[in-house]
């Protein structure tokens, strides 16, 4: 054989070789890749399916905070809620309160035949009426105006149902009448039109006070996140005046039982006082249990913001809880003329203490 015979015959060898070794080669890596898929396979039946994703529950919504007050505006709103502090103080605690306290007791003798004696301490006239004119620019002319008209019509009721009750007092203490309380009960009854007439005054200036204080707390603490504890505080005021109210109204009551005439009339007139006295009660109940229920709501964590004014807010629930006991011991013992002082004093105390937390949220956010 020759030599380049010889030379084809071994490249073609190695050409058949070469490709043995490459066929063997992909049948190997095909085996590895069908034995790589089985173990993946197996790993992936052998473990639990993967938990689905858990959603964040967005976070509350919180109002984007307004334009902040100037200067000007933040002062007269501060004025407005001093001005309602001291004017709500004259008229639960001094001279002007006399009335409720006076109607109380000719309610309580038309019960007993027993006449408490007048509160003590509350003050003159002029000092207490000093206290209920706002400085000047606190409120609108046409405002002001009927603020000095519905203090007027105060003080005219005021003096009538005074010089009745001072006739009702020297009745009880002249021991030779004897008439069987006649005359008690017909003087009784007479100062229930002169308390409904200071009673309607008094709404109507508060009416415009209160209007006032609410539009200052709502500007001093526009877009703060303590949005949740503020409308609990809004619903507790609500629950203070719907109870007095009902006090009212269970009062009308037993002055209409009085002034009627006759035994077919007055037997009428006490099942009808009879009736609102349980509708009332009902009411009131729940809503010393609604007050009780929003308290513990509003002292809850969380509590966004810095640890004065927490307390300054846990100082109002504090009197708020106190007002609410108030009334569970008037539910429990009967609303007489101290349980009904007890109810106002805490209703003073507690609007005094969340005025306080409205000025510290807003001096806060301002420093």
């Amino acid at each position: 054989m020759s030599e380049p015979r010889c030379l084809r015959g071994l490249a073609l060898a190695l050409c058949v070789l070469l490709a043995a070794a490459l066929c063997a080669c992909g049948a190997d890596e095909e085996k590895g890749g069908e034995k790589g898929a089985q173990k993946t396979a197996q790993s992936a039946a052998g473990k639990a399916p993967a938990p689905p994703a858990v959603t964040k529950a967005a976070p509350e919504a919180v109002p984007a905070p307004g334009p902040e007050l100037t200067a000007e505006e933040r002062a007269r709103a501060e004025a407005a809620l001093d001005f309602h502090n001291t004017a709500m103080n004259a008229l639960e605690t001094g001279y002007y309160a006399l009335p409720e306290a006076l109607y109380a007791n000719a309610r309580f003798y038309l019960k007993t035949w027993q006449l408490p004696g007048r509160p003590r301490n509350v003050g003159g006239r002029e000092a207490a009426k000093a206290r209920l004119k706002p400085k000047a620019g606190l409120f609108s002319e046409a405002e002001a105006a009927k603020l000095t008209a519905a203090l007027a019509g105060m003080d005219k009721a005021l003096d009538s149902l005074l010089g009745k009750y001072k006739a009702l007092e020297d009745y009880v203490a002249d021991s030779r009448i004897r008439d069987d309380g006649a005359k008690g009960k017909a003087l009784a009854a007479k100062l229930d039109a002169d308390h409904a007439e200071f009673m309607a005054a008094r709404k109507s200036w508060l009416e415009i006070v209160e209007a006032r204080a609410a539009e200052a707390e709502a500007a001093l603490l526009r877009g703060h996140p303590l949005q949740r504890q503020i409308e609990a505080a809004g619903a507790i005021f609500a629950g203070f005046g719907r109870a007095a109210e009902l006090l009212g109204a269970e009062d009308a009551a037993a002055a209409g039982e009085v002034a009627a005439k006759g035994a077919a009339a007055e037997k009428q007139a006490s099942e009808a006082a009879a009736t609102l006295e349980a509708a009332a009660r009902t009411s009131l109940e729940h809503i010393h249990t609604e007050l009780a229920n929003r308290i513990a709501e509003a002292g809850k964590p969380p509590f966004a913001a810095a640890p004065q004014l927490e307390r300054q807010y846990r100082a109002f629930l504090k009197e708020a809880q106190a007002y609410a006991d108030a009334l569970g011991r008037g539910l429990a013992e009967g609303f007489y003329p101290p349980q009904r002082r007890e109810l106002n004093v805490a209703a003073l105390r507690s609007r005094a203490a969340y005025n306080a937390f409205v000025r510290e949220a807003n001096g806060l956010r301002t420093r």
